[in-house]
């Protein structure tokens, strides 16, 4: 047989085989991403709808695609090396979720702040013989959003029908925490066996109070141990920087081989273990 047919055949099944393989890879791919977009936009649309805004979810998706290859291009091409590149796109993907979680969580604690003012505004208004409803509208009228925002969706829920009941859990649900859900319960058995509301709002604003009074001095007693660990964590980075400045052909092994890659996956991982570890330390539960 020609010796060239064989060379032909190998060819041909070796062609046929990368075919198959780059099929199975795309229909893989093509079923995770749709599973990961699924979880992301679920997700990110319940945290918009928290907080009022209404961008079309899948934006969400654009904007961290468009940040991946943004930043991927730029870091390749800036050093020479798109497999770093890639890791820094990898990180420049997740800003946007990152992003939206930290503007949740700055107006969950602006809420929790206003929350004390709110329920002191309530008590004061029931014993001047308002209604609880006519309080709501006070609290809507004269406080500040985030906590104004909430209470007018609740006032419009309740002047729609909705009991109080299912409108203070759906406030719960927009803005869930201890604090809101101990309000919740509390004034949904007050309703029910006839408690005297007006008393039990001023002793959930002083216990709010005093919980939030017990973790400032926590954090200012935990703010030591939480710079250690920001210096601890950023040493490493500032070494290899400073290294690569004064000497760049001793840290080019570094991006240019598959074992300096390993050592710097090793190092981003014990860094972060390291950090989860001292937050776990830190972090104290009030």
């Amino acid at each position: 047989m020609n010796p060239d047919l064989y060379v032909y055949l190998a060819m041909a099944s070796a062609f046929g085989a990368a075919l198959c393989f780059g099929y199975v890879g795309i229909v893989l791919f093509g079923h995770g991403w749709v599973s990961y977009e699924e979880r992301y936009v679920k997700g990110a649309a319940r945290t918009l709808e928290s907080m009022y805004l209404t961008i079309p979810v899948q934006n969400l998706i654009y904007l961290s695609v468009l940040s991946f290859l943004l930043v991927m291009l730029l870091v390749g091409f800036l050093s020479g090396n798109f497999l770093v590149g890639t890791c820094f796109g990898l990180v420049a993907f997740s800003v946007p979720k990152i992003a939206l979680v930290f503007m949740k969580s700055r107006r969950d604690k602006m809420f929790n702040l206003q929350l004390i003012d709110a329920l002191n505004s309530c008590s004061n208004s029931l014993k001047a013989g308002l209604t609880l409803n006519q309080a709501f509208d006070q609290i809507q009228e004269e406080m500040e959003n985030p906590i104004s925002q909430e209470f007018r969706m609740l006032n419009q829920q309740l002047r729609l029908g909705v009991s109080l009941e299912d409108g203070l859990h759906d406030m719960l649900r927009r803005m869930p925490g201890q604090d809101m859900e101990l309000v919740v319960t509390a004034t949904i058995i007050a309703r029910d066996i006839g408690g005297n509301l007006p008393e039990v709002f001023s002793n959930i604003a002083e216990t709010i109070r005093q919980r939030h009074s017990i973790e400032g001095k926590i954090r200012a007693l935990t703010a030591q141990g939480k710079a250690q660990a920001v210096v601890i964590c950023l040493l490493p980075i500032f070494i290899g920087v400073g290294l690569n400045l004064v000497s760049p052909d001793l840290m080019r092994p570094m991006f240019e081989t598959v074992y300096g890659w390993a050592i710097i996956a090793v190092i981003f991982v014990m860094e972060l273990i390291g950090a989860l570890i001292i937050r776990k330390i830190v972090t104290i539960d009030v």
